[in-house]
């Protein structure tokens, strides 16, 4: 038995169907945006379209060639009198002629948009593409390209990765799908490719930067310039002088990273003078305190005064080797 080989893609904006190949299932629950590894059939036989699950709704003769090869792509929309469903075939080649090229076919399946010309990095790959176009195979080097997309005679306005490097003896069927100015619900455009195993790969999208360049990496600064050197200071001005102090507060005095405030809460000793009989006790507090009480064992305290805890309206009161504070009025002493 010596076929045809074809390969089915499903470009149309549709709920997933069942393909019949002469009366029988040959694909269930065929989804948008699949491929059907390459297949051999016969030279003569008729396609059935049915939803999935349902009955055969339209049917596609095909008369092909003894051993030819082919590729059958869903398109067109149900229902629509200006680009209506249908299956577009063409005579292709799968695989490539050495290992260091990749046998490429574009078909333009995007119901809504222009004639376009196809860029492969400063090359014209196709120009005057139209809807339902083939472009038949071309082969080009193994290598990863940019593609751009633009209106016949006209700018990019879209453009993608082609990760082409890793298919050198292969082949694809590059495909552009949905809408350039979809509805709610419709899918977006985007270009795909359907290898010769039936696995179909989204190419990456890319943006434009603010030099202009598809995939870039020139960025606005915060003063508005492409690629320039003005930066937001810690308060959030762009340009200003803010800057952040030994422990990381924006506008800080701390010049010393002993001034931070440490995680945790603890008392320490400060200056101590013997002569006036006065120690100074030191509160490390992460967070808010309302309340202390602490115990110095061996002294007999008599007073305490000023600090934060008088600068935040505590009461200080001592009895012994003990002091304790709190605030009336609810007050606290703030994180220092």
């Amino acid at each position: 038995f010596v076929g045809t080989s074809v390969q089915v893609i499903h470009n149309s904006a549709s709920p997933t169907v069942d393909v019949y190949v002469d009366g029988g299932v040959a694909v269930e629950g065929f989804e948008y945006r699949t491929a059907t590894p390459v297949l051999t059939l016969p030279t003569t036989f008729t396609v059935g379209i049915a939803p999935a699950g349902g009955d055969v709704i339209a049917e596609f003769p095909f008369e092909l060639v003894e051993g030819g090869s082919y590729v059958v792509v869903a398109t067109g929309l149900l229902g629509d009198e200006t680009t209506p469903f249908d299956l577009a075939a063409a005579g292709t080649t799968f695989g490539a002629s050495s290992t260091d090229v990749v046998g490429l076919e574009v078909y333009h399946g995007s119901t809504d948009a222009p004639a376009v010309d196809i860029w492969a990095g400063d090359s014209a790959l196709l120009t005057g593409f139209a809807y339902g176009d083939f472009s038949g195979v071309v082969e080009v080097p193994a290598a990863d390209y940019t593609l751009g997309v633009a209106p016949a005679g006209g700018d990019w306005i879209a453009a993608f990765t082609a990760p082409l490097s890793g298919l050198g003896g292969g082949s694809a069927v590059a495909f552009a799908s949905g809408f350039l100015a979809p509805g709610e619900s419709d899918p977006v455009f985007g270009l795909f490719a359907a290898l010769n195993d039936g696995t179909v790969l989204e190419l990456p999208s890319l943006v434009q930067d603010c030099a202009d360049e598809w995939g870039g990496s020139a960025m606005e600064d915060c003063d508005g310039t492409c690629n320039g050197s003005a930066e937001f200071d810690c308060a959030g001005v762009c340009e200003g002088g803010a800057v952040e102090d030994a422990c990381g507060e924006c506008n800080g005095t701390a010049v010393d990273p002993s001034e931070c405030i440490q995680p945790g809460y603890r008392l320490s000793f400060g200056d101590v003078d013997l002569d006036a009989g006065t120690l100074e006790i030191i509160l490390n507090n992460e967070g808010p305190v309302a309340g202390f009480q602490f115990m110095l064992s061996g002294i007999n305290m008599i007073g305490a005064e000023g600090g934060s805890a008088a600068a935040n309206g505590f009461v200080v009161s001592t009895s012994g080797s003990t002091a304790l504070g709190f605030s009336f009025s609810g007050a606290t002493i703030p994180a220092g």
